[in-house]
């Protein structure tokens, strides 16, 4: 009797020269991505490790064009949605902002 199995081709990233797993994000927004990282009360990203976890799991997504060596944001101070924001862009991160419209002023 035999085994069957099927084999899983992972598709991998180079981050800070490290190669990172293909996993789907289920991020649809950087502002998603960006609440994920849990900003404190003023929109402020404090914690290094959770925005480590979040960025790499961003680039290591389909929702990043791949192509060349991406960087981790750098938490040496906090980092705003702005920030955030630039860093994703920087790298290749192709999701929409999330942000609401704003209504058009009728005259």
């Amino acid at each position: 009797m035999g085994c069957s199995s099927s084999a899983v081709v992972a598709k991998q990233v180079l981050v800070e020269g490290i190669l990172i797993e293909d996993r789907r994000s289920d991020f649809t927004t950087l502002l998603e991505a960006f609440q994920a990282c849990y900003p404190d009360d003023l929109g402020m990203l404090r914690d290094s490790q959770r925005l480590a976890t979040v960025s790499a799991q961003l680039v290591s997504s389909r929702s990043v064009k791949h192509g060349g060596l991406i960087s981790l944001p750098q938490l040496v101070r906090p980092m705003s949605f702005p920030d955030f924001v630039n860093w994703a862009v920087k790298n290749g991160v192709i999701l929409p902002l999330g942000l609401p419209e704003t209504p058009q002023k009728t005259s």
